[in-house]
Formats: C-alpha cells, structure tokens, sequence
C-alpha cells in the first residue's frame, strides 16, 4: 500500500548485503595486510637489481593503495549498519529526506537523495577546480 510505513524488516535485505559485504572487506583487509607485510620483510634475492627493487616498491605501493580503498569502503559499510542501528538508515543526511529504495537497492551504503548527492558532486568539482586554478 502506498504511503504505508513498513515494518522492521524494511530493511532486512540491506542489513542482510552490508553484513555480506563487510564480511568480505574485513577479509581482503586481512589478506592485503598479510601481502604487505610478506612484500616488507622479504629479502632482496642475491643479485637482485634496480629494476627487481622498484618492482617490490611498485607492489608495496599498489597493495598499500589497494588497502585504503577497501578500508574506506570497510568505513561506508559501517557507517550504513550504524544508521540502520539507530533508526536513520535510507533518510538523506542533508535535507533529512527519504532515499529513494531503488537507489539504496543499488548502493546500500548511499548517504544522500540523488539530488543531494549530485549537488555534492557539483560542489566537490566545482572546488577542485577552483583550486587548481
């Protein structure tokens, strides 16, 4: 019925996603701590050259990069199971309104109304471009 509030399980399905997902993202956490760690305390092999050295550094780096994204999508997923925990999942964080349920659908972890998350957009390249200038 429209209009109707729904019940507790509103939002089953994206408590059900994000606990999958942040299952997931503690584990490739985990995985890439380990993969760094093994790249760090690796030797050098004898004989080694320049070209084997920034190989290594290449891959430290990558994993390092590859660590603070997930690590960033980690803190998405948290924020989201907090929000459903308080009672605020699915309502935007700038002008309070609903988030539209196909939107959460397609991004659990969405913070904003799609108008406000293309205002934030616009704003957010409006600035970079204002400081590269």
């Amino acid at each position: 019925m429209p209009g109707k509030a729904r019940g507790k399980d509103e939002y089953a399905s994206a408590r059900k996603r994000l606990d999958d997902e942040r299952q997931e993202l503690l584990a490739a956490s985990r995985g890439l701590v380990a993969d760094s760690r093994a790249l760090a305390e690796a030797p050098g092999a004898p004989g080694s050259d320049d070209a084997d050295v920034a190989t290594d550094v290449l891959a430290e780096e990558i994993a390092q990069s590859l660590k603070w994204r997930v690590d960033q999508n980690l803190a998405e997923v948290e924020r989201a199971l907090e929000s459903l925990a308080a009672g605020t999942y699915g309502r935007c964080e700038d002008c309070g309104g609903k988030i539209d349920p196909a939107r959460l659908e397609a991004r659990p972890t969405a913070r904003r109304c799609l108008a406000c998350q293309q205002r934030a957009e616009l704003y957010e390249r409006r600035g970079r471009h204002s400081r590269a200038a």
